[in-house]
């Protein structure tokens, strides 16, 4: 089976960008459950001072109380879940798959629907109902007897178990949701002082709840036929035969924004939860691993590295003469524990490639001579906040700065040893002299730049030229002819030439550090050489 590739760390800003948005989301779920849910705040107000309760007994050492607390904790966090259990589930019905996604609208409209035509089938019959709708209070501390069920409600549900047949229509159905949780319940009684006359123990048990808890209450009368809603401590004749009154009844008290009106009312708070969710995200994501860092230090990351020396401000007047060393070993620390994470959000900075760094050198303002220069962090460049420069090696760098000079100076042919019986007569180098600019500390006035070395060791006075194909040369004698003897005469004798004059083209040869000024290219110079004959044999 091939291995998986393997992730490497993120770039420090796409990690903090990737954990805000996450952390966003889930606070911004959160803080939500907690506005919605107001017991799961009860909750964790509760929990959190269990801890912190157990936390100051243990940090004062108290012997009983100690004791007390680790036998009295696990009950005491056992009652905190079953109390809290309901409101988890009614987090997990929220929260389910078919609220989510477009299902939820069919099934809010179905459940309106259900809710409605059975209410208008229980008042024309005659046929007495409470229907409880709980919202963020929890009524079971208020519901007496009954059964405990759990099925989702639909109209043929509600007719059966309301018929008067039935041994559990008389109580109260509470519906929490689309799921029926509970039937036959019996609820606390209001007070039958200041209500209606006609009231019966129906609409007393509804006010009773309602005057309770945040629940709504819809009664349908026996007697009459009627229908009643229940909110906030008062009951209020609703007439299910208009459409829109029983609609907005019903969606109401299930809390289904069928007009979408809740949600616009929502709009202000919603973006404040998100807000908040933001800043606490964006503040959490950089603050978490500084302290995380600061409780848990990591150690160090040393990296050493080879960077190269480069000098920069040189003048045109000073030049390079000596260097003691190119490059330099650098090493660095990454610490992490002293990390600050807004440096990590530099995204257009660009972190060093290790394998580029270089020692930048201005030479400005130096003047000749020799340098010793010590190397300095800021050498490199722009470095992240958190590397730092623990040591160079070497540590310093020597350095000699020579001027750059213009000289005019002669020209010196070189030349082989000439043939046996000739020697050289004189010679004449044109131009004579040439402009060099010179970037050596050794170089005098006096020197001489000299060619490269002429072969005349095959030359003779007979021969018009010498060869061309090894030294380049024309030879011009000046050996007179005959052209007017008669032809039947012998050619008169001719008089053996004691020199003659030859000419090269030569190349300079131009040392390190030297160069011609303005004869780019012109570096041959023409030679012209008379040799004679040698008086000694």
């Amino acid at each position: 089976m091939p291995n998986l590739p393997q992730l490497g760390p993120l770039n420090p800003f796409w990690r903090h960008a990737i954990d805000i948005a996450v952390s966003v989301l889930i606070l911004r779920v959160t803080l939500g459950w907690l506005v919605t849910y107001r017991r799961l705040v009860q909750f964790l107000l509760l929990f959190v001072a269990l801890i912190g309760m157990g936390w100051i007994v243990s940090q004062l050492n108290l012997p009983l109380a100690q004791v007390l607390g680790l036998i009295l904790i696990i009950p005491l966090l056992v009652l905190l879940m079953l109390s809290i259990v309901p409101e988890f589930r009614r987090i997990y019905e929220s929260a389910s798959v078919g609220r989510i996604f477009a299902v939820r609208r069919s099934r809010e409209e179905e459940m309106v629907a259900t809710i409605i035509d059975t209410v208008r089938q229980l008042s024309e019959n005659r046929c007495g109902a409470i229907l409880v709708f709980p919202k963020r209070d929890d009524i079971n501390q208020f519901c007496q007897g009954g059964e405990q069920v759990d099925a989702r409600a639909n109209k043929s549900l509600l007719l059966s178990i309301l018929n008067t047949e039935s041994p559990r229509h008389d109580g109260a159905i509470i519906i929490d949701g689309d799921r029926i949780t509970r039937i036959g319940a019996v609820l606390p009684l209001a007070p039958a002082e200041g209500v209606d006359p006609s009231w019966g123990t129906r609409h007393l048990a509804a006010l009773g709840l309602c005057q309770a808890s945040d629940a709504e209450v819809i009664v349908v009368s026996e007697e009459r036929g009627t229908v009643s809603f229940g909110k906030n401590g008062r009951l209020e004749r609703v007439d299910f035969a208009d459409e829109q009154a029983g609609r907005r009844t019903v969606a109401g008290a299930l809390e289904i924004d069928l007009d979408h009106t809740r949600g616009k009312k929502r709009l202000p708070s919603s973006i404040l939860l998100w807000g908040l969710a933001v800043i606490i995200g964006a503040s959490g994501s950089l603050g978490v691993e500084g302290l995380r860092n600061r409780l848990y230090p990591r150690p160090p990351v040393i990296v050493s590295a080879t960077a190269q020396i480069e000098l920069t401000g040189l003048t045109n007047t000073l030049f390079l003469a000596q260097q003691s060393h190119k490059e330099a070993a650098v090493r660095m620390r990454l610490p992490e524990a002293a990390h600050a994470p807004l440096a990590d959000l530099a995204l257009f900075r660009r972190k060093p490639n290790l394998d580029q760094l270089k020692l930048t050198i201005d030479l400005s303002g130096e003047g000749a001579g020799a340098k010793e220069l010590v190397l300095q962090p800021q050498m490199l460049g722009q470095l992240p906040l958190d590397w730092q420069v623990e040591s160079f090696d070497p540590n310093r760098i020597q350095l000699v700065l020579g001027p750059i000079k213009q000289l005019e100076a002669s020209i010196e042919p070189q030349f082989s040893p000439p043939p046996k019986g000739l020697k050289i007569k004189t010679v004449t180098v044109i131009p004579p002299t040439v402009r060099l600019e010179i970037r050596d500390l050794f170089w005098t006035p006096d020197r001489k730049l000299r060619t490269e070395k002429i072969d005349i060791s095959s030359l003779t006075l007979q021969q018009p030229s010498p060869p061309a194909a090894t030294t380049n040369a024309v030879a011009n004698p000046q050996v007179p002819t005959a052209t007017n003897a008669p032809p039947h005469l012998p050619p008169p004798t001719q008089p053996e030439p004691t020199e003659g004059d030859f000419t090269f083209a030569a190349k300079l040869e131009l040392p390190s550090g030297v160069k011609l000024i303005d004869a780019t290219g012109k570096d041959v110079v023409r030679i012209n050489l008379t040799l004679m004959k040698s008086q000694r044999r």
